[in-house]
């Protein structure tokens, strides 16, 4: 009997050896399966919009605990010519060992027409010794941006006509009034003005020249501390505000109401085109700097202060002695050309 017992004990644990055996098989096979790569899926919406609004890109990420995963970052540029302008993460556990990632990437275009928003490639990294970095796809999609001006026009309707209204009559008397007491007052300024001492004239203001004004606020810039991007930004925007101020004295063009090329296609029917370029070359950087983040170098900044400088000096006003060379000059060609007369 005992020995019967004894038998019985050692199958049993014969049987709890093998199931233990089996479930870390079991363990090891569903590990080894997830070792190939992560499970990634994405939703993009939406397929159409403005340009300025909001596309959201999800990203969700199956990969074992044990895995890395490379995510873009803002800084990034891999979902150009869309631009990341804010990132949210989470990442929650699974059963088996396994955790999900979450991510919403918010993408906005800055151009319209049918974008591509391009696949991208996930770089991935297994937690062991011996394990080399590997990459798994990620899909992209056509997005169509439209210009705020087109959904504007079909929101247009046509204009009511003018409803008449019957006129009131106290708002008659009320303008009756009103007119009485303007004459009154024009009246009474008229004899005070008359009546009043004479006043001395006042010294008129020096007219400040567009060129003086100009050189003076360009000069300004010289000590600017260039040192991030926000820098950059406020240089050129400067910059800009004072080559625009200068056009609309100079060339009498409302440069700061219109934008570059319009001011271009206006200044080739007023300067040569050797000024237009210079112009032009500040004008350009100065809006990729505002508007498409392009950040410049020092060289490139002092550059673009220089070509200002250049651009001013068509307005240089001549000053007395050049003026009076200038005429001495003219004086002695006129001189020499003349035939000489014979004396009496």
């Amino acid at each position: 009997m005992k020995n019967a017992i004894e038998f019985l004990d050692i199958k049993r644990l014969k049987l709890l050896f093998g199931v233990m055996v089996v479930a870390l098989g079991l363990n090891w096979n569903i590990s080894a399966g997830w070792a190939e790569e992560p499970r990634v899926s994405v939703r993009i919406s939406p397929d159409t919009c403005t340009i300025g609004d909001i596309i959201t890109y999800k990203l969700n990420v199956i990969r074992p605990a044990s895995f890395s995963v490379a995510y873009p970052t803002e800084s990034d540029t891999i979902f150009s010519p869309f631009e990341i302008t804010e990132i949210k993460k989470r990442t929650k556990s699974k059963d088996d060992n396994l955790e999900v990632d979450e991510l919403e990437y918010s993408l906005m275009a800055f151009q319209t027409g049918d974008l591509p928003l391009p696949a991208i490639a996930l770089n991935y990294l297994e937690d062991r010794p011996d394990a080399e970095a590997k990459v798994v796809e990620v899909g992209g999609k056509m997005i169509v941006v439209q210009s705020v001006l087109d959904s504007a026009s079909q929101a247009m309707e046509d204009i009511k006509p003018i409803k008449s209204a019957p006129f009131p009559i106290w708002l008659a008397l009320a303008v009756l009034a009103g007119i009485v007491v303007i004459a009154g007052l024009i009246y009474w300024a008229y004899h005070r003005h008359k009546n009043r001492p004479e006043m001395p004239q006042p010294v008129e203001e020096k007219i400040v020249q567009p060129y003086e004004w100009a050189l003076e606020k360009l000069s300004s810039l010289k000590s600017f501390e260039l040192n991030d991007q926000l820098s950059y930004k406020t240089y050129y925007t400067e910059l800009s505000d004072i080559l625009r101020e200068f056009i609309e004295i100079y060339y009498r063009t409302p440069a700061h109401e219109q934008l570059t090329f319009e001011i271009l296609q206006a200044l080739h029917h007023k300067t040569g085109s050797e000024q237009v370029e210079k112009i032009k070359g500040v004008l350009q950087t100065s809006d990729m700097v505002k508007f498409a983040k392009y950040f410049p170098s020092k060289i490139e900044a002092q550059k673009s202060l220089e070509l200002a400088f250049a651009t001013i000096e068509i307005a240089k006003p001549i000053s007395e002695e050049q003026n009076t060379s200038n005429g001495q000059a003219k004086s002695e060609q006129g001189e020499a050309a003349l035939p000489n007369e014979s004396k009496p």
